[in-house]
């Protein structure tokens, strides 16, 4: 196989996990705070704000850098892609939605 191709599918195959993984994540929070109506309440008065997973060791669901780093107010600045922070803002915007707060 040219090795071109095989490192374009490759890519793609990754993607492809990496979104199924999303999903995964999503959908074990969605219950984790339907379960726990305090952390659930919690989540929901989060309404508005930026969710961000500060860990300077996770690039992938954190931003790269830890609470303490002035970086971390700057999203332009974040050394990761912080997808947990993303699906726990879309879980608490669905659940918003949901309950029509």
């Amino acid at each position: 196989m040219n090795k071109n191709l095989e490192k374009k599918l490759k890519n793609i195959l990754e993607m492809e996990n990496l979104k199924n993984l999303k999903r995964i994540v999503y959908k074990g929070n969605y219950y984790k705070f339907n379960q726990n109506p305090a952390l659930k309440k919690y989540l929901i008065e989060a309404k508005g704000l930026i969710l961000v997973e500060t860990s300077p060791y996770d690039k992938i669901w954190g931003i790269g850098l830890s609470e303490e780093d002035p970086r971390a107010w700057d999203s332009n600045q974040w050394l990761g892609t912080n997808w947990l922070g993303i699906v726990l803002t879309r879980l608490r915007d669905d659940l918003i939605k949901k309950e029509k707060i």
